[in-house]
């Protein structure tokens, strides 16, 4: 199943990685996070878009090229000179990143897992649907073949009792004849 990612949890990240097209890839977050990476064109560099809201603050990050070309905090561009002194903030984020990345290459992984599972229980749900339509058709049969049966004990039983009557009859015939036949001798 899914496991639930709270705290800004990048749930595509690793999607993002796994599958960069010409396009660019986004994955948003309600947990405060965003985060959207362009491919590189011709084969270039990717560059990496980070916007993330911490300690009621709001920081924007680009970099490419393992580099940062551009930091925001509220919206303010931090001098390249200066960024350094954001040291701290820039590693908690690289590390939430990093972790984000962690967790939806795991997500990735289970997801998968899901859809194979996913894919088997189809695949068994019609396995189970054409083994009921076989049982169900057998138990018309069996139904039809009963029907059968009791039609036929009914008729045995109507021929045995028209055996027995044709019995007494002709016990009844016999006695006749050898009450006759001793009435003959007398």
């Amino acid at each position: 199943m899914y496991k639930t990612i709270v705290n800004g949890s990048l749930l595509l990240i690793g999607v993002a990685f796994a599958q960069m097209t010409a396009q660019a890839q986004k994955t948003e977050t309600s947990g405060g996070m965003e985060y959207t990476l362009h491919p590189g064109g011709s084969g270039g560099p990717a560059t990496e878009y980070i916007n993330i809201i911490r300690d009621g603050k709001s920081y924007r990050m680009v970099r490419s090229r393992d580099k940062i070309r551009e930091f925001y905090v509220d919206d303010r561009r931090i001098p390249d000179d200066s960024i350094a002194h954001y040291q701290s903030v820039i590693k908690k984020i690289d590390e939430e990143v990093r972790i984000d990345r962690e967790r939806a290459g795991q997500d990735k992984v289970e997801a998968e897992k899901d859809r194979s599972q996913a894919l088997i229980d189809q695949q068994q749900a019609e396995l189970d649907r054409q083994q009921t339509m076989i049982d169900r058709q057998q138990a018309e049969k069996d139904k039809q073949i009963a029907e059968q049966d009791m039609q036929q004990a009914k008729m045995e039983q109507q021929q045995a009792f028209r055996d027995q009557q044709q019995a007494k009859m002709d016990q009844d015939q016999a006695n006749k004849d050898h009450r006759q036949a001793h009435s003959d001798q007398e």
